[in-house]
């Protein structure tokens, strides 16, 4: 047997001789010295990027799930927070702070935003005010409250708007009072005809003397 290993390693390979065997070490040589000048570029620009506050591990990763189909990344990333979870990761209090992200956190909080804005579309077909976001101020997914019910706005404009007019969510509306009729065109009632009490019902001042004077009474006009 260890004889038949013996011819087996002495005979050379078919298509393998010394010139081929010297001009792939060329090549090989070549392509490793590209890689590490590579290797030391990219060196430098993760320095860079940790000199400025940045993670590259983070970023690694978060390079290596672009390059990943859909798919695949979607399973990769679930899988991970699932070992995360498994591995009690944020568990450990000592390590982390109580502002730590954890995935499945980043993960909710889309999910949360994503349901604020459809809720504010749905406002915004409904025809509900922007001053309704039952989100608070400093909530996260407010804006996205407002981004979908600003979208329902212009949704529901576009439904009733005319081809070519302008959308009634742009629309200035008009804040001026009515016009008011001319002074001169004002239906006026007409005059009442004057009315003349008798002389035994006048109780003003004097008549009595008018009536003994046999004078009649002047009577005012009663409109």
């Amino acid at each position: 047997m260890a004889r038949r290993l013996k011819e087996a390693t002495d005979q050379p390979k078919r298509g393998v001789n010394r010139d081929v065997v010297i001009s792939y070490d060329r090549k090989i040589g070549e392509a490793q010295s590209r890689l590490d000048d590579a290797r030391g570029e990219v060196g430098q620009f993760n320095k860079q990027f940790n000199d400025i506050g940045g993670n590259t591990q983070a970023l690694k990763l978060a390079r290596k799930l672009k390059r990943m189909e859909p798919v695949k990344a979607q399973a990769f990333w679930k899988e991970l927070n699932q070992y995360v979870g498994d591995l009690q990761v944020f568990a450990q209090a000592d390590m982390f702070d109580d502002n730590t992200i954890t995935p499945a956190d980043t993960a909710a909080a889309e999910k949360r935003n994503e349901v604020a804005e459809a809720q504010g579309k749905q406002a915004g077909l409904d025809g509900a005010n922007l001053d309704s976001n039952p989100y608070a101020e400093d909530d996260p997914a407010r804006p996205f409250w407002a981004n979908g019910w600003r979208e329902g706005q212009n949704e529901l404009a576009g439904r009733f708007a005319a081809p070519g007019a302008e959308p009634a969510a742009q629309q200035v509306e008009s804040t001026a009072a009515p016009e008011t009729a001319p002074a001169a065109e004002a239906a006026t009632e007409p005059a009442a005809d004057p009315l003349e009490i008798p002389p035994f019902l006048d109780r003003r001042p004097g008549a009595a003397a008018r009536r003994r004077s046999g004078r009649a009474p002047a009577v005012p006009t009663v409109q």
